[in-house]
């Protein structure tokens, strides 16, 4: 599944703000969440199949350092995700969460 574009998904879109940004809150909303989360998985597979790949000499940088930057998307996908989780968990909401803990935890 190719990711959803950063432009219509505000889950997908650059934080903006002091400290790194701030997760945009005020304009997400429960449909935006599942391909939010599948292409922010999917990136991350793919940034850590781009290391594994890499055919340069395993180095600390291009190894260890490249694996703790892979998943940026994905922590802030899901770290919204998880604030919706404890915090709005409307039935709406329920619903994209049976669908999408399964594919969670495989991802894991």
């Amino acid at each position: 599944m190719p990711p959803p574009s950063r432009a219509n998904n505000p889950l997908l879109a650059p934080w903006v703000g002091p400290a790194g940004g701030v997760p945009p809150f005020d304009r997400v909303r429960v449909a935006d969440f599942k391909a939010a989360l599948e292409g922010a998985m999917a990136e991350n597979l793919a940034e850590v199949d781009a290391i594994a790949r890499n055919p340069a000499t395993p180095t600390f940088d291009n190894t260890i350092a490249a694996l703790e930057r892979s998943g940026r998307q994905f922590s802030r996908v899901n770290a919204i995700y998880s604030v919706w989780s404890l915090t709005m968990s409307t039935a709406d909401f329920q619903a994209v969460e049976r669908d999408m803990q399964p594919k969670l935890a495989a991802f894991s």
